[in-house]
């Protein structure tokens, strides 16, 4: 099952609507939306505006993927839950919240590796086939070990340090 969220705060037609395309001819996967105050009504999977934490939790865990906005709750619940996520990051430019954020914070975690992205619908349903085929390579706290363990090799092989 894919879990798709919005979030807490607002609606995200945008998204909804995708995902909705994407299941009209992929019938035999499971989808299941919370989609918060949507103008946009999907009609190729189940969905509720709104759970209250507890489920949207133990949707989340039930499900073998999550789809989102590029929110850090959903994020960092993702990454502690182990669960490879799709993001479409919400944009200003489109009246979807009111500055770039989610677009620079899914630039910046997508070029660690940490989530995938699709900076526009169009590349939504060959990211979403995509998700269901690999399971996520590391997660945040592989990479701040993993950054420690650089840093601490660089300054080991300081010759300044060694003095």
């Amino acid at each position: 099952m894919i879990f798709l969220t919005v979030g807490t705060q607002l609606g995200f037609d945008r998204l909804v609507r995708a995902v909705d395309h994407w299941c009209a001819s992929r019938r035999q996967i499971e989808v299941f939306g919370q989609i918060g105050s949507s103008g946009y009504q999907p009609t190729h999977f189940p969905a509720v505006e709104w759970m209250d934490r507890a489920a949207c939790t133990e949707r989340l865990r039930a499900s073998e993927a999550v789809v989102s906005h590029a929110g850090m709750g959903t994020i960092m619940q993702c990454q502690d839950e182990d669960k490879p996520l799709l993001v479409l990051p919400r944009r200003a430019s489109l009246g979807e919240c009111i500055n770039q954020h989610q677009v620079s914070m899914a630039r910046k975690l997508d070029r660690l590796g940490l989530i995938q992205v699709a900076y526009d619908e169009g590349e939504l349903p060959d990211k979403l086939d995509c998700l269901l085929e690999r399971s996520p390579t590391f997660h945040a706290r592989d990479c701040c070990a993993g950054l420690i363990a650089r840093i601490g090799a660089y300054i080991a092989d300081m010759d300044c340090y060694k003095c």
